[in-house]
């Protein structure tokens, strides 16, 4: 009789517990649906955090993503490009690069009359000019590129001229360059560049100097004819010595009988 007694309260206390924890956690249950438990409004706990897509992190990771990146940089640049193309005065107009400009000796030197060779012609002789700053070395040079003569004309034997042409600053004098010589060829291309060591301000009172000659290893060169160019004419006439320009220009008569 008392073993029976004795299970019986085991069991009515064993539903009574399960009772209770099951009330407890539907209590807690319903807490969290509410607006959490007692212990994370009280700050005992951390509160529970749910990531979604309107998160800071999300959003930041979206927002930097490769894709959406190269997107914004487009925009960006697009956005400036429009900027600076309204705000683009009349002063600086957009630079031209359809070709290199190409002047005749009559805009840097005396009119020199085109002949032919039968009229007594000289000829042409091509060369480029760039005066401009280097850095590495802190000095200013005045980059000058020989680059061919055409239809030069002949000897008085009618045999085609040894040629070659001798260039320097006038009046500084202080580097003369010589170039090789062509054996017998009315169109001889040099291809040579030399290098002139002058500031700007003396570079505006200097004349480059070409002379074209015969070479003779037996008696005296014959002067051809020469090409003289005034620098300081020639932003008068629209070219900008400091960007790179090609002249195609007359030979004309020397001035005197020139010698080495």
């Amino acid at each position: 009789m008392m073993q029976s007694y004795v299970i019986v309260v085991s069991v009515v206390a064993g539903v009574s517990v399960f009772a209770v924890l099951v009330y407890l956690v539907l209590k807690i249950y319903r807490k969290r649906e509410e607006g959490g438990t007692d212990a994370e409004t009280k700050g005992l706990c951390p509160p529970s955090i749910i990531v979604t897509s309107s998160s800071p992190s999300q959003s930041k990771k979206k927002l930097f993503s490769p894709a959406q990146r190269r997107a914004t940089s487009k925009e960006n640049e697009e956005k400036v490009a429009k900027r600076k193309k309204k705000e683009r005065s009349v002063w600086h107009p957009p630079k031209k690069t359809k070709g290199v400009p190409i002047i005749t000796a009559t805009l840097v030197q005396p009119t020199v009359v085109e002949r032919s060779k039968e009229q007594g012609g000289r000829g042409r002789l091509t060369f480029t000019l760039h005066y401009h700053y280097r850095y590495a070395s802190r000095r200013s040079v005045l980059l000058v590129k020989l680059d061919s003569a055409q239809d030069l004309p002949a000897k008085d034997d009618d045999l085609l001229p040894d040629v070659f042409v001798k260039t320097q600053l006038i009046p500084s004098r202080k580097r003369v360059y010589i170039s090789k010589v062509h054996r017998e060829t009315a169109n001889p291309v040099f291809n040579e560049a030399y290098e002139f060591d002058i500031e700007y301000p003396e570079l505006q009172q200097q004349r480059l100097l070409f002379q074209i000659l015969d070479y003779d290893c037996m008696s005296r060169y014959k002067p051809i004819g020469e090409v003289s160019v005034r620098l300081a004419e020639l932003g008068t006439h629209g070219f900008n010595i400091l960007r790179e320009i090609s002249l195609c220009v007359y030979i004309s008569r020397p001035q005197k009988e020139s010698s080495l």
